[in-house]
């Protein structure tokens, strides 16, 4: 029987932050090897409209240094 998403938060929150970047690129990879291409149909609908937003000015972009660190800082 599959795990609640609750339990499934639960345990990721107990877990180290290299184990964290671990678990994500394992379902990054799952996702990936989707057959259906649903996924990737949803990232690239996704990732125009971001583009569009960029083009039409309604949000700024930052510098990939500072996301990263910011990231890093969540991260531990």
């Amino acid at each position: 029987m599959a795990k609640a998403i609750s339990e499934i938060r639960a345990e990721i929150q107990e877990l180290e932050p290299l184990q964290k970047r671990e678990l994500l690129g394992l379902l990054v990879a799952e996702l990936e090897d989707s057959e259906n291409g649903e996924v990737d149909e949803v990232w690239l609908l996704e990732a125009q409209r971001r583009f569009q937003e960029l083009k039409d000015g309604s949000v700024q972009g930052i510098p990939a240094s500072q996301m990263f660190a910011k990231l890093e800082r969540r991260i531990g």
